[in-house]
């Protein structure tokens, strides 16, 4: 496992335990508690997950934490269709898994927005309760 894989991999898992660690039983006190999330791990950003992959915004909506990352080393102009498979995949595989027991189950959504080198969106998936 590459460097970069681990980084990436280590910053998801740090995401899911705030985010167990934050969810309680009613909306407002979850709301309150992704709030802070998100406004830690803003003070972090932009980071580079991989070379690939800059993590560059944590905020909230109602019930919904959404983290922005940039490709930096690809444009939506190039046509490269696969990359939204690799992301699907990815977030199917190894993020869906660790946040599906508190997060979700607290009916917290997780939205990922991916966007190119150019600031266009390349995908945006949510992750609600009653996935995974």
């Amino acid at each position: 496992m590459t460097n970069s894989t681990k980084s990436l991999l280590f910053l998801t898992f740090l995401l899911v335990v705030f985010l167990m660690a934050a969810c309680s039983n009613t909306p407002q006190s979850a709301q309150k508690k992704i709030d802070k999330i998100a406004q830690e791990m803003e003070t972090r950003l932009p980071q580079m997950l991989d070379e690939d992959t800059k993590l560059v915004n944590v905020y909230t909506r109602k019930l919904e934490l959404v983290s922005e990352y940039e490709l930096v080393n690809y444009k939506a102009s190039e046509g490269e269709n696969n990359i939204k498979t690799k992301i699907e995949l990815y977030l199917q595989k190894e993020v869906c898994p660790g946040i599906k027991k508190k997060l979700l189950n607290s009916g917290v959504s997780s939205r990922y927005i991916y966007k190119d080198n150019d600031g266009r969106t390349v995908g945006d998936w949510l992750i609600a309760p009653g996935d995974c």
